[in-house]
């Protein structure tokens, strides 16, 4: 049977790729046959598959993971090897081969067309496939030139049919562009050539040169007679615009001699030649729109093709730059001819060594230590003790730090402990992004992985069968934007979220830690965030574990603005130590040459020169990496060598040039990179320090840039550029060291530059759609670069709503940058608004005080520019919080009824709400409780009407406060009641806390003392558990109190002076006032009345510097009463006197009762007139009897009246509150 025909295999699910390639062949003269096409009607379908093949004398093989498992393709290969048939796989989906499949075709060629369009590995089969079906591409004599050059271009063509895509173009106005010229010279030669020849052969060149041009990513320069000039770089952005312009010219050599060829039968000849040169070139676009580049470098590439006689001649810029991809030739001075392509990328020695470690014994010995330590400290965390430990390694780049750690951690494997890691972002840092880090490494989840809240949990399961985590685990999905559905995430605020983000990763580290060596590395902490501090600083004081955590904190000695790094802050609840890393000596420095070099050699050790260890350790100064990378640049560059069995400067010292700095000889080992890995390196800069291989694809893709092959980036990692992160399925890549990627990013041309950050932009918003919140600033950043204001302005308030602390302040001034170049004024203002009241947030949270006060003067201007009612209401109201804190009470209740006034003006009932509620809080402060409770009431109503169920349980707990205040204990315990419901619904942990501590403060006033107790026991268990150091401070205060009030008064006494410790940590003079005014309390119960003098007066002065009213005059009734214990009686009076003036205006009725019984008291002491004591009792009695205040609140007045008695009155005279039994309880 003569065979004449393709067989096309494939699997069925493939069906629509099949028809494509059947298409494909058959118009270009290839006969195929496919099934069920060619299965004539009603015949056996085994039998035609049968025949098929054996009238066939090659097969094309498709290969899927449809195909790779199909038993009707194995059937047909396995006839096809039997018949002796040509097989041509072509790869169409990437797959691991089956064993019978891998057995059939292994000795075939594949074509891989999952990296490239599929004609493009159909057209390379053209050739191979006719010499197999015998087909002739000869021409007969017969047809006319014209028909001949247009077959030989279509011959010529068909590599490159395919659709190339638009690409991302850069369109420059009066810019300067670094690019490389190809130019072609083309010249027709023969006697007496008719003008329609001369036609047809220009015709067909231009067509050649304009496919070319376009496949290889280059753009027409212009023509002139015989010349052609192709630019690359000029509108597609590339960075390997040189190996394109070889490649093209590579190609274009081979079409042009096939060309010359055919013509040669009919006595004519093409004489052409190319010409390549690189450089800077000025561009300007034409009317007509077209690019126009002028420059030097033009006229060096047509000089060249003149002289290139068949050949391709390039500059030696071009040359240098190319040197390990092609072989070159020296055809003149300054001048290389092309002679061909290497087959394997790789032209320089690629170094395969670990880095050595030597010169840190001691530091390790030190880690090791603590590890040792940590082994052997088996007990529950006490957070008061400092049981967990940290490390912090400090020292400059590339002296050694991660390296160390990598040893350590290497050296001390056991298998039974775990390594978490966490690394910070250089710029545009999300919140707790260092914490992100270490759970996506935890949990192996990348970004981008298509993981939903189900496969989440699944992925926590795995540490945490009890679910401990059940509760965070929302708030850590959040972190990786996984939706989790918890209404938590739309109704608590930021500080309640970020309060559950802190627990959540307490959590997690305890069940990690559970029973297991817990070792946790944080890098690169100079760029780390108030956020991640925070969560940092939350662990270590709060986490409760069988064995004490190891943390490992590397950084600099300094950040970005030159401000020192410190952690010692740390130490307060943990055992800390630092360690700072300097250069290492000699000594270490030479074993490090000695080593590097012998694991480079194929020989094993080798002697060193003594004049090349001199050179190198003079060089490098000590610092581990610069020495390293100098000693792989020298080897690489071939300046040391190996010889004699030594290693030794190939050239004289003199001759060795060495960059000076780390930097420069990164540039060094960058140039000498083939140029695609170069470019792959520099692209991938772009996205920053680490990537995923799949973002790269695609920005390579929107760039028009081809697939980069899986050897470049093997490659890369080879030459210590790069590192293989993150799992097989989602490999990503991190660059081995900051400054490996600094340098590759430097060396982009900056006019390339903008459009790589627009195209990662777009990139990132394509592949991580579900992740823009979290990383809104990153995309803000990129389209900053790129120069487009608006898309960066649009993710710049994004990411001010989603990041916090420092990171969200360097956000607002970029932002205000932007702003400001935009021309729409009434745009502008709004937006500024906008950007200055996030800013004051961001402010208030950091205490700059005076960045704040600045940045409200400037809402304040604006919104009077604007003459808008509401931006002046946001202002005041703004400006009302900065001057209560600030201690300038008055100056805030002004700044309020105004901003109050105007938010009702602009009818926005919300803030209006919004408003209320700080004046409500404002007035109970101040003891003006009727005005208190009307503010309240109105806030309670708005908040109702809107349904903001968290800022209604803030205004009940705070009418609870109110009227607890007021001596209603029935009323405030149902307000209380009502406010922990609604905290309960919505999550917040803190509301609860709180809450229960209210109660528990309600019931010790009643003198329910053991259900008391309990409330501030749960508070207490909670503050803890969420770290609230103030919170915990006030519930330890209150725990004094109750256990004072028990006569417990050691146990008192170790509650306040614990409060009194975290209360001043955090700088909390409120409640300082509050704690000292106890203690006072305390001492006089203790007797020691000097000593409660002296803390009466200590918080006297605090009381009175923050505007507390209430306490001010509780603090003046109790110094009445020590110092007239004192028999200073004088004094005592006047602070009576001062008392019942502040209790009176801040409605105090209980503490006016019982300063008017001390009062009494002491009038009846000194003997001054009875009636202005009887005075004083007859007040106190109606002020109890209203009240309904037990004996214990009040034993003063039974004291006056067992006193009056005694003196001058009958009993029936001064009853006692009706409401008192006749043992005087109530």
């Amino acid at each position: 049977m003569k065979r004449t025909q393709l067989f096309i295999s494939y699997a069925s699910q493939d069906r629509k790729t099949a028809d494509h390639v059947v298409s494909f062949f058959e118009s270009r003269g290839i006969g195929c046959w496919i099934a069920p096409r060619d299965i004539p009607p009603a015949a056996d379908w085994a039998e035609s598959i049968i025949d098929g093949i054996d009238s066939s004398s090659c097969m094309v093989l498709l290969l899927s993971r449809h195909s790779n498992r199909s038993p009707q393709v194995r059937r047909e290969v396995e006839r096809a090897v039997n018949n002796g048939i040509g097989i041509f796989p072509v790869v169409i989906e990437e797959i691991e081969l089956s064993k019978w499949m891998q057995y059939y075709i292994s000795p075939h060629q594949w074509r891989d067309a999952t990296d490239v369009p599929l004609d493009r590995r159909l057209s390379e089969l053209l050739d191979p496939l006719r010499k197999e079906l015998s087909l002739s591409t000869g021409a007969p004599c017969e047809r006319e030139l014209s028909e001949l050059l247009e077959n030989d271009l279509a011959a010529i063509s068909s590599a490159l049919d395919y659709d190339a895509g638009e690409g991302s173009r850069i369109m420059l106005n009066d810019e300067r562009r670094m690019v490389t010229v190809l130019s072609v010279n083309a010249e027709l030669r023969g006697e007496d050539i008719p003008s329609a020849v001369r036609a047809t052969v220009a015709r067909s060149l231009n067509t050649i040169i304009e496919r070319y041009l376009d496949h290889f990513g280059g753009a027409s320069g212009g023509k002139s007679h015989n010349s052609y000039r192709c630019v690359f770089g000029l509108v597609h952005a590339q960075e390997d615009h040189g190996k394109r312009a070889l490649d093209c010219g590579i190609s274009l050599l081979k079409a042009l001699s096939s060309i010359d060829s055919t013509l040669g039968g009919r006595e004519m000849n093409l004489a052409f030649g190319l010409g390549a040169a690189s450089g800077m070139i000025d561009v300007d676009p034409s009317a007509e729109e077209r690019v126009e580049p002028r420059g030097e470098v033009l006229e060096q590439a047509a000089e060249l093709s003149g002289i290139a006689s068949g050949s391709l001649l390039a500059t030696e810029t071009v040359r240098n730059a190319l040197r390990d991809e092609y072989t070159w030739k020296s055809h003149s001075e300054g001048v290389y001819r092309l002679a061909r392509r290497h087959s394997a990328v790789p032209g320089a020695r690629i170094l395969r060594i670990q880095s050595p470690f030597v010169g840190r014994e001691k530091e390790l010995e030190r880690l090791t230590s603590l590890l040792e330590r940590q082994r052997c400290s088996s007990h529950r965390h006490d957070p008061s003790s400092a049981s967990h430990l940290v490390m912090c390694i400090s020292g400059d780049a590339g002296i050694g730090k991660s390296r160390l750690v990598h040893e350590f951690i290497e050296q001390n494997r056991s298998g039974d402990e775990i390594v978490l890691r966490g690394q910070t972002l250089s710029f545009a840092q999300p919140p707790f992004w260092l914490w992100t880090t270490l759970l996506r490494h935890a949990l192996d989840i990348e970004h981008g992985s298509r993981i939903d809240y189900r496969g989440f949990l699944d992925r926590l399961e795995d540490y945490d069968e009890d679910g401990i985590l059940d509760d965070s685990a929302p708030f850590l999905a959040e972190l990786l934007s996984i939706p989790s559905g918890d209404r938590r995430m739309a109704e608590l605020d930021r500080k309640a979220i970020e309060l559950e983000t802190r627990i959540a990763f307490r959590g997690l580290i305890e069940v990690l830690a559970d029973g297991k060596i817990l070792l946790v590395i944080l890098d690169d902490l100079q760029w780390m965030d108030d956020s991640d501090l925070g969560v940092l600083e939350f662990i270590l004081d709060n986490l409760d574990t069988e064995f004490p955590v190891l943390f490992v904190l590397i950084a600099r000695p300094e950040r970005e603005d030159g401000s020192a790094v410190e952690f010692e802050s740390l130490g307060n609840h943990s055992s800390f130590d630092r360690m700072e890393l300097t250069e290492v000596d000699q000594e270490a420095s030479t074993e490090l040459v000695r080593k590097l070099l012998s694991g480079i050699s194929d020989r094993g050790s080798r002697m060193v020169a003594s004049d090349v260890v001199e050179f190198l350790l003079n060089r490098s100064g000590g610092n581990p990496f610069y020495l390293q990378e100098l000693v792989l640049d020298l080897v690489e560059s071939g300046s040391l060598t190996e010889l004699e069995q030594e290693w030794r400067f190939a050239t004289p010292i003199g001759e060795i040039f060495v960059p000076d700095t780390i930097t420069g000889l990164l540039q060094s080992r960058l140039d000498r990179l083939p140029e695609s890995w170069r470019n792959v390196l520099q692209h991938s800069s772009v996205l920053g320090m680490e990537f995923q291989l799949r973002l790269y694809h695609k920005l390579a893709e929107k760039l028009f840039l081809g697939r980069a092959k899986d050897e470049v980036f093997e490659g890369l990692e080879e030459r210590k550029m790069l590192l293989q992160t993150g799992s097989p399925i989602e490999r990503s890549y991190a660059f081995r060291h900051v400054l490996i990627h600094d340098t590759a990013y430097s060396s982009i041309h900056e006019i390339n530059l903008k459009l790589l950050h627009k195209v990662a932009a777009e990139s990132i918003e394509e592949l991580l759609p579900n992740e823009t919140d979290r990383i809104s600033g990153i995309l803000m950043h990129h389209y900053q670069k790129a120069e487009l204001d608006h898309k960066a302005i649009m993710w710049g308030f994004r990411a001010m709503e989603n990041y916090m602390g420092e990171e969200a302040l360097k956000l607002s001034y970029s932002l205000e940058e932007l702003l400001n170049r935009q021309k729409d004024d009434r745009q502008l203002d709004e937006n500024l608004f906008k950007l200055l009241s996030g800013r004051e947030q961001v402010l208030d949270i950091l205490g700059d005080r005076t960045e704040q006060k600045n940045t409200v003067r400037r809402m304040i201007d604006l919104a009077e520019r604007t003459g808008s009612d509401y931006r002046m209401a946001v202002a005041l109201k703004k400006r009302g919080n900065l001057e209560r804190v600030t201690g300038a009470v008055e100056e805030a209740g002004t700044s309020w009824k105004r901003a109050l006034e105007l938010a009702r003006k602009a009818g926005n009932r919300a803030f209006e709400g919004i408003v209320l509620g700080n004046l409500g809080a404002l007035s109970t402060n101040q003891g003006r409780m009727d005005e208190a409770e009307d503010f309240y009431t109105k806030a309670l109503e708005i908040h109702q009407e809107a349904g903001d169920l968290r800022s209604e349980g803030v205004i009940l707990g705070n009418l609870g406060i109110l009227f607890k205040t007021r001596g209603l204990f029935d009323e405030a315990r149902s307000y209380y009641e009502q406010a922990l419901e609604i905290a309960r619904r919505v999550g917040d942990r803190r509301s609860i806390a709180d809450v229960h501590n209210n109660l528990g403060s309600l019931l010790w006033s009643r003198g329910d003392l053991d259900e008391a107790g309990e409330y501030y026991e749960k508070s207490l268990v909670r503050q803890r558990e969420i770290g609230n150091r103030r919170s915990t401070g006030i519930i330890e205060v209150n725990l004094g109190i109750l256990r004072m009030s028990q006569g417990r008064f050691d146990e008192s006494f170790n509650h306040f002076r614990r409060s009194l410790e975290a209360i001043r940590e955090i700088g909390d003079r409120f409640i300082e006032g509050s704690i000292l005014g106890n203690l006072g309390v305390l001492y006089a119960e203790k007797g020691s009345t000097d000593e409660a003098v002296e803390n009466y007066l200590q918080a006297l002065k605090i009381h009175r510097e923050v505007g507390n009213r209430i306490s001010e005059g509780i603090i003046l009734g109790n110094l009445g009463n020590a110092y007239m214990k004192l028999e200073r009686y004088d004094t005592a009076h006047s602070h009576y006197e001062m008392a019942l003036e502040v209790d009176r205006e801040t409605k105090n009725l209980k503490e006016v009762a019982n300063v008017l019984a001390n009062l009494g008291c002491l009038l009846i002491s000194i003997d001054v007139d009875t009636g202005k004591a009887l005075e004083c009792y007859t007040e106190a009695l109606t002020i109890a009897s209203d009240l309904k205040l037990d004996r214990d609140s009040l034993k003063g007045l039974a004291e006056l009246h067992d006193r009056l008695v005694a003196s001058v009155c009958a009993a029936e005279d001064v009853p006692l509150p009706a409401h008192w039994d006749t043992t005087g309880e109530a």
